[in-house]
């Protein structure tokens, strides 16, 4: 038994190098990793050890002679069936051991109990001698006094029960005038009423010792904000400290996401987490609301389970929403749209669950490229307590059920916006003229620069955009709602037209091609 706990003296599938093995195939990669299988040998071998500690024959130094006739009647005569009506609970296991103590004790116990309870072939007790049938001392207990006159069954008391027979008064002793002792049928049918439940339940409590105990937990499940279509999933599964493992354990293999009973098998690659383990996952996965959700963890055959989490269904429904807003006093005076007496304005459109009322509250970013933009973010708000300040625009977007989202602005008059600026020393006086839209144009713009020295620049500027995939229609762009960002190529042509303060005159066309970027943002109001 000592080499049930100390490895040095174990053979290599003992009880210690099955929690070693075990421990080891947890950190792998690979979940078929080989020393899950030595585990669970050694856990097999130690349930079939601890089971013969429950034999009389194994604990009482009975002779173990293959083919002769001399044999263990309860171990020969017992078959699957007698284990398996034993084991209906109908027979119960006895009170007298402690089944959570460790494994070595445990052994210790249940060796002891049957020891001093019950009598086997090799070790009735003699008449008038102190030895018994296999040569060796008697054991003190079960005691039994042999009656010259008596016949029939000595009976004991186990477990409350005072008529358990221990032995039978031989046929032959009475008629060769020796009394002896034998161990029938009847005394192993009693026997077996009380060790195979037994037997069962220490095995069992090998079994209880030797798993560890964990918790899985979903911690988080949200609209996954890059891929359409598929929810993020965050989940850990927790260690509880037992007597065998009080230490905490790594785990690489093993992780799962059901949904909607498709299996989802989390590795070490495809981890969102960035931990060197997968005692904490994330991962993105198909779903829909109503969908069900289990996190679990095969570890070698051996499963734990999260509870089951629904998605929550909205019941919110979908409807096509239209959004206006004016755009006119969005920006600085330079980066203006519009005038008050020629308002310029900016429509989101699409569908979306309910009418969460968005109100449109500018331009959020403008940053030049001449004066085409190189970024606008057009922002509206929802209203709390809808959402929280922390819930990102892609999120809300998701969340909202976003379909088919698209922005279309106004197309304003011929408009002139004037800027002085002296902030360099010299007095510049920048006029912008807005031409409106043209066909399958972003921007159509007059520029003049005049210096107050007496120089002057010129520049019409013509930013085209290729709305062939992302349109729909004049002035329409598509929101791509996965990432709510759309990018267009913008071709921006420039003609310039200098005079300097000597009255030289020059003119140039470029052509600049770079990327149009348009952004819908949610934010809480």
């Amino acid at each position: 038994m000592n080499g049930v706990y100390n490895a040095s003296l174990a053979n290599p599938f003992s009880f210690i190098n099955g929690e070693q093995n075990f421990q080891i195939a947890l950190a792998s990669k690979d979940s078929d990793d080989i020393n899950y299988g030595k585990a669970w040998r050694a856990v097999g071998e130690t349930m079939h050890l601890i089971s013969d500690m429950t034999v009389p024959a194994h604990v009482r130094n009975d002779a173990h002679i293959p083919y002769a006739h001399i044999w263990d009647p309860l171990e020969y005569f017992t078959y699957g069936p007698d284990v398996n009506s034993y084991s209906s609970g109908a027979f119960p296991a006895t009170p007298s051991l402690n089944y959570h103590a460790d494994i070595r004790d445990l052994f210790k116990q249940t060796a002891t109990w049957t020891n001093q309870h019950f009598l086997s072939a090799d070790t009735v007790p003699q008449y008038n001698l102190d030895i018994t049938p296999n040569g060796k001392k008697a054991y003190p207990s079960p005691a039994v006094i042999i009656d010259p006159n008596q016949t029939g069954y000595y009976t004991t008391t186990i477990d409350g029960n005072d008529k358990f027979p221990l032995a039978r008064a031989s046929i032959a002793g009475i008629l060769w005038k020796t009394p002896s002792l034998v161990v029938d049928q009847t005394v192993c049918s009693a026997q077996r009423s009380v060790l195979l439940p037994t037997a069962i339940k220490v095995s069992a409590a090998v079994m209880d010792a030797f798993l560890p105990r964990f918790e899985v937990t979903i911690d988080n499940v949200h609209p996954d904000t890059v891929v359409k279509g598929n929810y993020m999933i965050t989940a850990h599964i927790k260690q509880i400290p037992t007597k065998e493992w009080p230490n905490s354990l790594i785990i690489r293999n093993g992780a799962n996401i059901m949904a909607d009973s498709k299996d989802n098998v989390i590795t070490m690659n495809n981890n969102l987490d960035n931990n060197d383990n997968l005692n904490t996952i994330s991962y993105s996965i198909t779903a829909k609301e109503g969908s069900s959700i289990t996190v679990y963890y095969d570890l070698g055959g051996y499963k734990i389970s999260s509870a089951e989490y629904t998605i929550p269904t909205s019941n919110v429904a979908v409807k096509s929403v239209t959004y206006v807003g004016d755009m006119t006093h969005s920006n600085e005076p330079q980066h203006a749209f519009g005038t008050p007496d020629n308002p310029y304005s900016v429509t989101l459109s699409g569908k979306l669950k309910g009418d969460p009322a968005l109100q449109f509250k500018g331009v959020e970013y403008y940053k030049q490229f001449g004066i085409v933009s190189d970024v606008m973010a057009f922002v509206w708000s929802i209203p709390k307590p809808a959402v929280t300040s922390s819930t990102t625009s892609s999120t809300l977007i998701r969340n909202l059920g976003a379909d088919g989202l698209s922005i279309k602005f106004g197309n304003p008059k011929e408009t002139s916006v004037v800027h002085t600026d002296t902030s360099n020393g010299v007095s510049t006086t920048t006029t912008i003229t807005w031409l409106g839209w043209g066909d399958g144009q972003a921007l159509v713009a007059h520029v003049n620069y005049q210096w107050s020295n007496g120089g002057s620049i010129t520049r019409d500027m013509i930013a085209q955009l290729d709305t062939s995939s992302s349109g729909e229609g004049e002035n329409s762009i598509m929101a791509q709602v996965s990432s709510t960002i759309i990018q267009l190529t913008a071709k921006i042509g420039v003609h310039t037209h200098i005079v300097d303060q000597n009255g030289h005159v020059s003119d140039s066309d470029t052509t600049n091609t770079g990327p149009e970027t348009i952004v819908i943002r949610l934010v809480p109001r």
